[in-house]
């Protein structure tokens, strides 16, 4: 007779090891699921959170009555944050013989500067000049 229920006890094992199975695989699904929640939360571009969370946080602080915070004064603003990305993007790619360039072009542009200055002063002192004769 215990040989006999040893047995039984092996037939019933492995129907509660079914049960925990499928526990445990429904337990992984609701995991997967929350985990897939995040993974969504994942494909969203840092710019697309910064707003979201000054959003939420100019939000928070005007329920708070808190009107003075910077974040309240100074919204974020989305369309400009991705201008000043793509404008940082372009001048970090940039060649070296695009650097040189515009320091040729800053050059060329202080001579000039320095050149109508001269110029303006010189006119200034010719019509000191003409006063002074009539």
């Amino acid at each position: 007779m215990r040989l006999h229920d040893e047995k039984k006890a092996l037939k019933f094992e492995p129907k509660e090891s079914k049960r925990v199975r499928k526990c445990k695989e429904k337990e992984v699904k609701k995991q997967a699921e929350k985990v897939k929640d995040k993974v969504h939360h994942l494909d969203k571009s840092v710019e697309e959170i910064k707003d979201r969370y000054f959003t939420v946080a100019k939000a928070i602080l005007e329920l708070r009555g808190e009107t003075e915070h910077t974040i309240v004064k100074n919204s974020f603003d989305f369309s400009k944050e991705q201008k000043r990305k793509s404008n940082l993007a372009k001048l970090f790619n940039r060649s070296k013989e695009d650097n040189e360039e515009e320091k040729n072009l800053y050059a060329d542009l202080k001579k000039l500067d320095q050149l109508i200055k001269k110029t303006e002063k010189e006119e200034k002192q010719l019509e000191k000049l003409v006063r002074n004769e009539t």
